[in-house]
């Protein structure tokens, strides 16, 4: 039987200023952090990703839990 993992938290630090790329990236987090497998994979998740893309950057922040942008 497996086990059900609490949620993984996605949290734009400050939204108002989050450039569209890092809204996207939020919402593609919380999609895939709804499932079981995906919870299980961005809970092992840890450290910081930058993903750059034309004039566009984000900061994906990977902790136990917790996934800040």
């Amino acid at each position: 039987m497996s086990q059900v993992q609490s949620p993984v938290l996605v949290r734009v630090e400050d939204p108002e200023r989050m450039n569209l790329m890092g809204l996207l990236m939020r919402g593609l987090l919380e999609t895939t952090a709804n499932s079981e497998r995906g919870r299980r994979i961005v809970r092992s998740l840890r450290g910081d990703v930058k993903v750059v893309a034309g004039s566009m950057a984000v900061t994906l922040c990977f902790s136990e839990g917790e996934v800040i942008l």
